[in-house]
């Protein structure tokens, strides 16, 4: 197990992979930077998004399962097959991915959106998303609009090849900062996810 500190490290790149005997299951963020970083190191300027690896380790562990983060990454590695992140989730031959991302609510339709890749999935993500808002109603995170609606939403995951493949079942899952920037919001967020990736699980 890595600790908190390997994901606030801004000078390097560095791809974690916790590896447990519940492989059918990995939670994962291609893109998590630290606190503070906005910015992976790319080629091509990309937003990082902030603090999700914490959120990525706190679901695997409450779910014991793999998990894979690339942190402060020097490519966009879920848009290649033949990234070292891509190839790490692969070898595993897991039922269920979940990727955890971060927006900065100004595209964003809504403040949790979730996607399974396309339209032709829409079903799929539309009960991940349904199963999400019932776990956090009555909770302090109820305040938070989710969908799963393809048609609706702005982050669709259309070109990210982790989600749209036929290895797997996947959900792209993108998060405001108000979530993932405050403590108490980022850890109830983790308990709830475990929860809906844990019941969601039992339908694929």
């Amino acid at each position: 197990m890595f600790s908190d500190q390997i994901l606030q490290i801004k000078d390097q790149s560095i791809l974690l992979f916790n590896e447990r005997e519940n492989t059918d299951i990995i939670i994962a963020a291609p893109h998590h930077t630290p606190f503070g970083a906005p910015y992976m190191p790319c080629e091509k300027l990309r937003p990082g998004d902030e603090g999700v690896g914490f959120i990525v380790k706190k679901t695997a562990n409450i779910l014991n399962c793999s998990s894979v983060i690339a942190s402060n990454y020097f490519i966009d590695s879920n848009k290649f097959e033949d990234s070292d992140y891509f190839k790490i989730i692969k070898r595993n031959n897991l039922r269920l991915l979940t990727e955890i991302h971060g927006h900065g609510s100004k595209s964003a339709r809504y403040d949790i959106e979730i996607s399974a890749g396309s339209f032709e999935k829409n079903e799929i993500s539309m009960k991940f998303a349904e199963l999400l808002r019932k776990k956090m109603k009555g909770s302090l995170l109820e305040k938070f609009t989710v969908c799963g609606d393809w048609r609706k939403i702005y982050f669709t995951a259309q070109y990210t090849k982790t989600v749209n493949t036929s290895l797997w079942n996947a959900i792209h899952a993108e998060l405001p900062w108000s979530i993932r920037g405050i403590p108490e919001n980022a850890e109830l967020f983790s308990e709830i996810a475990a929860e809906t990736i844990r019941e969601f699980y039992k339908l694929i």
